[in-house]
């Protein structure tokens, strides 16, 4: 019995410790993923207003319209992104 309870003691340094070097690896892996989903959305945003811009100047205002609805979609979810990666950060 009293060996058992000195097993588990033991292994409780190892369970707390697993979260280590490995651990930072992936935190530092999905911020990677993080920033780039966040560069993909930036480039799809500046795509979308040129679309929209080129729509307006040849009068296609119900596609300037929907370019619009997809250009706030997108600005709304990478700033979830950017919100995540300040959590993210916070937490290291």
């Amino acid at each position: 019995m009293i060996l058992a309870v000195a097993a588990l003691g033991l292994a409780q340094g190892s369970l707390f410790a697993a979260d280590g070097y490995w651990g930072r690896c992936n935190d530092r892996r999905d911020l990677r993923s993080d920033y780039a989903r966040v560069e993909r959305q930036t480039a799809d945003i500046r795509h979308d207003e040129y679309l929209r811009h080129e729509a307006l100047e040849h009068g296609n205002y119900g596609y300037a319209s929907r370019l619009q609805s997809d250009i706030n979609r997108d600005r709304n979810a990478r700033a979830a992104q950017e919100r995540d990666i300040r959590h993210d950060r916070r937490d290291r």
